[in-house]
């Protein structure tokens, strides 16, 4: 038992001189800096950086698999925008950490560096991530826009999406780099004057530009057309075959090109014939006068089964009906409408319905109905007075004579 407690003395003997020999170790300066303070600064970058890794491997691992489960993919592109500024800011906390840590002077001096300085050069930092962050996510947007246009047939020209991203990106640099510069204790209120003059000048001088800009962003958000659209824009008519950054070109009937501004585009109804899930054919047939009512009424039963059977028309909706005694015939309207709306395909279910009219109007024995007007001239009197005849006013023979 003797030997035993004295064994635990040396022991103890022996850790308090590795105490006393670490503690004088640790106290050693190089530099101006303590050993200690060597090692406590690269635990705490340590630390911070596997601490960053962690959060970037918890995000792409757990997060982003969960929101691309639930169908969440814009939340996924912002996650995956901001991971990289938003874990920095762990590393930019060691390292806060760490600066302090080899701020401590030495007893009996002086720190170089004072706190508030510091904690300004944090700031600043801090506001540089922001800045960052803000430009991953306009890039990021800029990516998703695109791809939206491509799925959705919306062929904005390459400098559109690009500029407009760039154009942001400078606009956030700006205004980060501003908010920076006060934070450093600049006086700021004459260059956001001089920002603000040149903004103006420039505004009024793009005024159109930029208006077709806008007239670009809502064409391409409200998808009112795609390139190939048939349709009619104000008093122009034809196929889109380019929706650009500052106009969209129509192509005419006539084969004329035509550039409409993307901010006349935006203030102006669009009508697009492209977009019709069928195509409408009306008209009102005109049968002689001197028809039966048998024949018409076999007439309209005749035209119903002529549209039930036609494949080329959609059987959702048609209309045949006796309607009117005309001056041009006896009317029967027909309305009903053909599944395809390309044009040359309408026109062919429109000519094969109206030839299978025709037949069966013959087949009946109807004549169609045209324009007719009949005149009846009385015949001519004789006058009762003498020289009022056929003679004329010149009087008798006898008295010409």
């Amino acid at each position: 038992m003797i030997h035993l407690l004295d064994a635990v003395n040396v022991l103890l003997d022996g850790l308090a001189r590795i105490g006393v020999d670490l503690r004088a170790s640790l106290s050693m300066r190089w530099l101006g800096l303590a050993l200690w303070q060597y090692l406590l600064v690269f635990i705490l970058i340590a630390a911070s950086l596997f601490a960053r890794r962690m959060a970037i491997l918890l995000l792409e691992r757990l997060v982003l698999p969960s929101l691309q489960r639930y169908g969440a993919n814009v939340a996924g592109r912002v996650v995956t925008a901001l991971a990289q500024p938003l874990t920095g800011l762990i590393g930019l906390f060691g390292i806060y950490l760490a600066i302090n840590v080899l701020l401590i002077p030495a007893p009996g001096r002086e720190p170089v560096i004072g706190a508030a300085t510091v904690n300004q050069a944090l700031e600043v930092a801090v506001a540089v991530l922001v800045i960052w962050a803000a430009m991953r996510l306009v890039d990021e947007l800029g990516r998703y826009f695109k791809e939206q246009a491509q799925r959705n047939q919306i062929p904005v020209e390459a400098p559109v999406i690009p500029l407009l991203q760039k154009s942001l990106k400078f606009f956030v640099a700006i205004v980060g780099s501003i908010l920076v510069i006060q934070e450093l204790g600049y006086p700021i209120a004459s260059l956001l004057g001089g920002l603000g003059i040149g903004g103006l000048a420039v505004a009024l001088a793009a005024q159109d530009t930029i208006a077709n800009v806008f007239g670009s962003i809502i064409v391409f958000t409200d998808k009112p057309f795609k390139v190939g659209d048939w349709v009619k824009i104000g008093d122009v008519e034809g196929f889109v075959e380019t929706i650009g950054f500052r106009s969209t070109r129509i192509r005419t009937w006539p084969r004329t090109l035509v550039f409409i501004p993307n901010k006349t585009i935006s203030n102006s109804q669009i009508e697009n014939f492209s977009a019709m899930p069928i195509r409408r054919i009306t008209f009102t047939l005109r049968i002689a006068y001197g028809a039966r009512a048998e024949q018409i009424e076999a007439l309209v039963e005749g035209i119903r089964r002529i549209l039930s059977e036609h494949p080329g028309v959609d059987q959702g909706f048609h209309l045949v009906n006796f309607t009117e005694f005309g001056e041009d015939g006896l009317g029967v309207y027909v309305y009903y409408f053909t599944k395809s709306t390309v044009w040359k395909e309408h026109m062919e279910v429109r000519q094969e319905v109206n030839l299978a009219i025709m037949r069966l109007a013959d087949s009946l024995g109807l004549t169609l109905g045209v324009p007719e007007r009949r005149v009846r001239v009385a015949p001519a009197v004789e006058a009762l007075q003498e020289g009022s005849g056929p003679a004329g006013a010149g009087g008798s023979p006898g008295e010409r004579d």
